[in-house]
């Protein structure tokens, strides 16, 4: 049970990192520590967000995999069996893939947030903003 509480927290701890890798262009360790400066303070905000984006994925990702499942287990029955997998595996594919994306995407717009709150990024954006044609 420990384990799995120090799991949880550390992974909430470094959420960010990639994000910081890919949006500001840090090496590996660099990224670990803004991961580590963005949270600092706010982990129960992050952990609270994170874990309503991961428990809104489940619940969309289920209400469609189910009747997918159900559909291929008719399927199976009534028909070939090679037709049931490849439809059930289409759809678990597909919703693997949609769930992921907002999953990043999610956690890149949580990481902005983190950041206007941080640096005052907001000031910077707004100047960014007017400054291009």
């Amino acid at each position: 049970m420990a384990a799995v509480l120090l799991l949880i927290y550390v992974s909430v701890l470094l959420a960010f990192a990639p994000a910081a890798v890919i949006v500001e262009g840090l090496t590996a360790g660099a990224a670990l520590r803004r991961s580590l400066d963005l949270v600092h303070r706010s982990w129960w905000r992050c952990f609270a967000v994170l874990v309503a984006i991961s428990v809104i994925l489940l619940i969309v990702a289920t209400l469609i995999t189910l009747p997918a499942l159900a559909a291929a287990i008719a399927i199976g029955f009534a028909g070939p069996l090679w037709i049931a997998i490849l439809g059930v595996g289409a759809v678990l594919a597909a919703v693997f893939a949609i769930s992921c994306s907002y999953g990043i995407g999610a956690t890149a717009l949580l990481y902005q947030d983190q950041r206007i709150r941080r640096e005052d990024y907001a000031t910077d954006l707004i100047h960014d903003a007017r400054l291009e044609p």
